[in-house]
């Protein structure tokens, strides 16, 4: 199976879960501050690639998210 392509965020709030539990496998770069929103409470999102750039990320919800990939902090 291959790697998806980088999710590139730019938009705040363009990450998340709504109900239900989702998986992101690909890597993502963070151009600018970033908010994963994971609502309701019984959502869950785990993002299992790299996660690199010059933007921050904040999880705002009741729901949890599993930050599982690699650490380069780049």
């Amino acid at each position: 199976m291959s790697t998806p392509p980088p999710l590139s965020s730019r938009l705040k709030d363009a990450l998340g879960s709504l109900s239900g539990t989702y998986l992101w496998s690909g890597p993502i770069v963070l151009g600018t501050d970033s908010v994963i929103r994971t609502e309701p409470g019984d959502s869950f999102l785990t993002l299992n690639g790299a996660i690199s750039g010059s933007g921050g990320l904040t999880k705002t919800g009741l729901g949890t998210l599993q930050l599982s990939g690699p650490v380069s902090n780049s």
